[in-house]
């Protein structure tokens, strides 16, 4: 049986056309939700232009450090999702390497990190 989910990103603006504030819901499964976000990335890719449109958005409340990590977890469902893809190990362990990177050196660039070194 066929059925269809239906995703809302809602935008609050500020006068400078910053986003303040960030809302997604979905009615999958027949239950509506509603949850603040403070950042949000979608790719589509489009069948016909075969382009791909990004929507990439995140309030004035996000930290770097937030940030770091919404990037680190975002890096680390698209290589999992490329791997599931296209099977190709290869690429998916290249692509894994650079996210193992990118997590390091985050972390070393955290202020906790910081907070041990004079």
């Amino acid at each position: 049986m066929e059925r269809k989910a239906q995703i809302n990103i809602e935008v609050q603006l500020n006068e400078e056309q910053i986003p303040q504030n960030i809302i997604w819901q979905t009615n999958d499964h027949g239950v509506a939700t509603g949850r603040e976000v403070k950042a949000v990335l979608i790719s589509l890719f489009d069948k016909e232009s075969r382009d791909t449109f990004k929507l990439d958005l995140w309030t004035n409340e996000m930290q770097i450090q937030e940030m770091d990590q919404f990037m680190y977890h975002s890096l680390s469902a698209m290589a999992e999702i490329y791997k599931k893809a296209t099977g190709n190990e290869m690429l998916y362990r290249d692509f894994s390497d650079f996210v193992q990177h990118f997590g390091k050196q985050i972390q070393s660039q955290s202020p906790v990190a910081d907070s041990g070194k004079n």
